[in-house]
Order: C-alpha cells, then structure tokens, then sequence
C-alpha cells in the first residue's frame, strides 16, 4: 500500500469532498481523485461512492477511514515527539577557520 493514497482517502474521508482534502494536502483535486482510485484498487474495495454533492463513504469505506485517522494521528504525535527532541539542541555552523580559533 502507498502511504500517499491512504492519507489521500483518509483526508477525503474526514473531510468530504476531493476539493477540501486537496486543499489540506497541497495538492490538486485531481491528484487526490487518482489517490483515491489507487488506495480502492490495491485494497480491492470500494471506499467512496461518486455524488454530485460529494463523496460518501461506503460501509467499508467508513470502516477503514477510522482506522486509517487512527493511524495518521499516531503518526503525527510519534513526529511531534521527534521534533520536540530535536528543538532541545542546537546546531552552529561557521566557517572552519573560525572554528578551528574560537571553538
């Protein structure tokens, strides 16, 4: 599975239309579309049905876009914990004679 496609339909999930989702992702409508079409064929199901008024998830759909916000959360918190280690440090970049004199 790619993680592209799976955060794709997870945002259209969330968020309910291909527009939206691609605006939260940075990415175009259609791009999220192509995602969406890719996650359903690799996990051979159908997630979303295709509505004039949006997408609507199918029971399926729904319950796998729980698991997959699921997921993307846990993610989001292991990469926050990641950053808050790394802002307790500093890294000084200066040119090698000066360090090689001052520090």
């Amino acid at each position: 599975m790619h993680l592209a496609s799976l955060r794709a339909a997870e945002a259209v999930a969330r968020l309910g239309t291909l527009k939206t989702a691609a605006d939260a992702l940075g990415v175009t409508p259609g791009a999220i579309s192509q995602q969406v079409l890719k996650a359903e064929t690799q996990m051979g199901a159908t997630l979303f049905r295709r509505t004039p008024k949006g997408m609507v998830l199918t029971p399926v759909g729904r319950e796998i876009a729980a698991y997959l916000t699921e997921g993307f959360e846990a993610l989001l918190r292991g990469v926050s914990v990641a950053q808050s280690k790394i802002e307790d440090s500093m890294t000084v970049s200066v040119a090698p004679g000066f360090a090689a004199r001052w520090l």
